[in-house]
């Protein structure tokens, strides 16, 4: 935002000079900065390198929500883009990925959206303009989730309306139902492309699994983990181009509701072929969780993995999970998103279990 906001200068200690070294930390490689042999350019554990990234591209997503005026600065508009293209082409977690994507595509929307699309040249085909964003070096796979935002990505582009399919704060946004979205090509008040009033309520179905699902694995991740424990997290999890078992197979496994124990530990539930040692899902009295899912948001996830779904077919979607769930049986995420429900009320298991036997019964 400052860079956004001052004159373009190379000085030592500007913005834009600041925002290219932390840049270069964050992608510039440990055997390089080795060898430089510099105190001052130490190389950075790659769980920080990965932790500064995800920052760096926070920043830049709050930065892209800002919408073109007669008194933005272009260059440093520019600036900002050509640096967060440049962190999405070196990064490998998938969270930074999934974040640099989504604030590229709000700098490539049009601010007249009710303007003509594209014919040729730049930004004629959306599919081709994500694609490249999301080249991976050495025909790497992408990661599940990051694959499912760049065709939401690709739908935001199309129809020009982000607030549909992207988020500025994942868990600000599933807090929040929000506010009705205007129609399309009504003129906009205000100077942002997803105002803070914009809810879960006003996503595209995938788009709600899908921050659901990335919260999930982020709270899995991060759980109240100390700093330095943190990094040590990031830098076993970021290279992987998979899912944890507990999201793609078996969601039994994260048992949210399960009685704090202090000596649960993290992986104890985990399958023999994972390895990602993040089940069972953190307890509700851990301390240092990122968010607790409400009751409401529960239940409308719970609501979408029903077999009759009118307003999921009126966005052309015809089947209830979406691509990356496709293992999970239906039953299956239907109990968790129940469950989830449940320990949002603080209801315990006995008394869920009890209920669960009245209503059979």
């Amino acid at each position: 935002m400052l860079v956004d906001s001052a004159a373009m200068t190379g000085h030592s200690g500007s913005p834009w000079y600041e925002l290219e070294s932390l840049i270069s930390d964050a992608t510039k490689g440990t055997e390089f900065r080795r060898a430089v042999g510099s105190p001052s350019e130490a190389p950075l554990p790659n769980g920080e390198k990965y932790g500064l990234g995800l920052a760096l591209a926070q920043g830049f997503k709050y930065a892209a929500n800002q919408r073109l005026s007669p008194q933005s600065n272009q260059g440093g508009r520019e600036f900002l883009i050509k640096q967060a293209e440049e962190l999405l082409k070196q990064s490998t977690f998938w969270y930074t990925r999934l974040t640099l994507l989504q604030a590229l595509t709000l700098w490539a929307l049009p601010d007249d959206v009710t303007g003509p699309h594209q014919i040729r040249g730049k930004g004629a085909d959306p599919e081709d303009q994500v694609k490249g964003w999301l080249t991976l070096r050495g025909g790497e796979r992408e990661h599940p989730l990051v694959k499912a935002g760049g065709k939401l990505a690709v739908r935001a582009l199309q129809t020009r309306r982000p607030e549909r399919f992207l988020w500025i704060d994942d868990a600000d946004m599933a807090s929040r139902i929000g506010t009705e979205v205007s129609a399309p090509g009504a003129p906009r008040f205000h100077n942002l492309w997803i105002p803070p009033s914009t809810g879960w309520s006003s996503l595209d179905p995938t788009a709600q699994q899908l921050l659901a699902d990335v919260l999930l694995l982020v709270v899995l991740g991060e759980r109240g983990y100390r700093p330095k424990d943190l990094f040590r997290v990031l830098e076993r999890v970021s290279e992987s181009p998979k899912l944890p078992s507990c999201l793609n197979r078996d969601r039994s496994r994260l048992d949210p509701v399960r009685a704090v124990d202090p000596a649960a530990q993290p992986g104890d539930k985990c399958a023999d072929d994972c390895g990602m040692k993040m089940c069972p899902y953190p307890g509700k009295a851990e301390k240092g969780l990122r968010l607790e899912f409400n009751e409401i948001f529960c239940l409308h996830q719970r609501d979408m993995l029903r077999a009759s779904q009118p307003r999921s077919w009126l966005y052309l979607r015809f089947r209830r999970e979406s691509p990356w769930q496709r293992k999970v049986p239906v039953a299956g995420m239907r109990r968790f998103w129940d469950e989830m429900g449940e320990r949002a009320r603080d209801v315990s298991r006995e008394d869920a279990d009890t209920a669960r036997s009245q209503v059979r019964t």
